[in-house]
């Protein structure tokens, strides 16, 4: 009777504690919603700026789906009802909440993250996330997008994102070859996009190369081009830095990034799929002659996934990207 009733409160507890855990884990995701709709309520329309400062012809990422906004942001479309998008939100929430501004301040990686913005609606009604421009009064904007990472999508993912399984599949063997035949695969990053000459200034008034339309074979052929060839985007990018103090900038905030990796605490539980470092300094001659006129930022959260192993193939991967780009950089 005693083992009886011993077992019984074994269980009693177990089910007590699971009840708890569930009941934790719910409340955090309450709480991450509560606070996403607490950046919903207060609801401005989005004004967007006639030339886009956010997103060139030139850059990575989807064309179409970032405009600048008049307020020294950059909007993008989200859609509340996708996991990938709320992931992205709840990234930006819990590390560099804007609704808990001292709590951005303690945390070392906010210095890395765009300032989150809260949301917006079109003429539309088509909402959109906001981030801040980080090109925001740059006379001569010079960019460069780097996805970290030898694999740049996950079919668990996408799946959880809400894409059914074959369309995971076929999306994640065109990325498994895209970061096969490029620098992903041996290096484990790639270049994504970057400024051309002729992209012009913040105010988009260049007409060159850059801001030609390319067919979409042309992109494709370029996007590749980029992937295979690092050092050349290196060196393109950096064709304004006269003095070399630029490239030393950023190799400081590459220091400073990798250190914040090695610590694993901020974000130790996440794997950062898709996830590029935008560098970003001013070309202009007055200012690239300043020894901190450069950024460093790590963008696009999309696809980020939970995952409490410490050293998960991903994170694994991603911490030998920024590693490699690193070393390629001070080489070059």
């Amino acid at each position: 009777m005693r083992k009886v009733f011993v077992l019984f409160l074994f269980f009693l507890t177990g089910l007590i504690n699971g009840m708890d855990a569930f009941g934790a884990s719910q409340k955090q995701e309450q709480d991450q919603e509560q606070e996403q709709e607490i950046a919903l309520g207060d609801l401005q329309q989005c004004h967007f700026t006639e030339n886009n400062l956010c997103q060139s012809e030139t850059s990575g990422g989807h064309e179409t789906t970032i405009f600048s906004t008049g307020d020294g942001f950059c909007a993008k479309k989200y859609n509340y009802n996708l996991d990938k998008n709320k992931r992205e939100v709840q990234f930006y929430l819990e590390f560099c909440n804007p609704l808990k501004e001292p709590q951005r301040e303690k945390k070392e990686i906010c210095s890395f993250i765009p300032r989150f913005g809260g949301f917006c609606r079109d003429q539309e009604g088509v909402l959109y996330i906001k981030m801040e421009n980080l090109k925001q009064g740059l006379q001569k904007v010079r960019e460069l997008d780097v996805k970290i990472g030898k694999y740049t999508a996950v079919e668990q993912e996408l799946v959880g994102a809400g894409m059914d399984l074959c369309q995971a599949k076929a999306k994640v063997m065109i990325h498994f070859f895209k970061d096969m035949l490029t620098t992903s695969n041996w290096r484990n990053y790639r270049i994504a996009g970057r400024s051309e000459d002729g992209d012009g200034d913040s105010e988009g008034e260049g007409e060159g190369e850059g801001k030609r339309k390319k067919s979409y074979k042309k992109k494709i052929f370029y996007r590749f081009s980029l992937g295979i060839n690092p050092n050349a985007s290196f060196k393109h990018f950096l064709k304004f830095d006269r003095n070399g103090l630029v490239k030393k900038c950023f190799e400081n905030k590459l220091s400073q990034f990798a250190a914040l990796l090695d610590k694993g605490s901020e974000f130790a539980k996440y794997d950062l799929v898709g996830a590029s470092l935008l560098f970003i300094y001013d070309a202009d001659a007055e200012v690239a002659a300043v020894d901190h006129a450069c950024s460093l930022h790590l963008i696009d959260f999309a696809h980020t996934l939970i995952n409490e192993e410490e050293e998960s193939l991903l994170k694994r991967t991603f911490k030998i990207g920024v590693q490699n780009l690193r070393e390629d950089w001070a080489r070059n």
